[in-house]
């Protein structure tokens, strides 16, 4: 799913410039403020990069929610003409769209992204299937053939090390501003 045809930079790309909207989101939540969210919804130049954004992190999501997101972030689709085409009910639709966008923006997502190609084969997998896809613990273990025990640790210490970089550049940032 990560390695195209066209070779390893493109994606290499894809995974710094997913990096280096996770660090801007960092430090948005680390100045405890969500400016950056209300100026994209003033500014529309910045609505239409958070979009372009939100478009190529749903390359790591499962064809269906890929093709949601994309619908109403790329192709500019409304919530209530999916609901319609989809038969589900709208509240339930802008709910699991929101999600997605959470899901897609968490500094955690970034970092198995950027970092699950080094990883050993077990580790990718879960970071893949709970982290990038949203899948429980439980269904990542059955999948993956191993305990849900095996598969919880390894969550753990994959979210262990996100929060760990997410620090470091936390402070970093504070000693910059000193």
């Amino acid at each position: 799913m990560l390695h195209s045809t066209s070779g390893q930079t493109e994606t290499d790309g894809l995974s710094a410039a997913i990096l280096s909207d996770s660090k801007q989101s960092c430090q948005a939540q680390s100045d405890g403020s969500d400016s950056l969210a209300f100026s994209a919804r003033a500014d529309p130049k910045l609505r239409a990069s958070a979009a372009a954004r939100l478009s190529a992190l749903a390359e790591f999501l499962p064809p269906t929610e890929r093709a949601l997101l994309r619908s109403v972030y790329q192709d500019g689709r409304s919530i209530p003409d999916l609901a319609e085409l989809l038969h589900t009910p709208r509240s339930s639709l802008a709910r699991r769209v929101r999600r997605l966008a959470a899901r897609c923006r968490s500094p955690e997502f970034a970092f198995v992204v950027a970092h699950m190609r080094k990883w050993p084969a077990p580790m990718a997998y879960v970071g893949r299937a709970c982290v990038l896809e949203g899948r429980s613990v439980r269904s990542a273990a059955a999948s993956l053939g191993t305990t849900v025990h095996a598969a919880r640790t390894l969550r753990t210490v994959i979210l262990s090390m996100a929060r760990g970089v997410q620090q470091t550049e936390r402070a970093v940032i504070r000693q910059w501003r000193k």
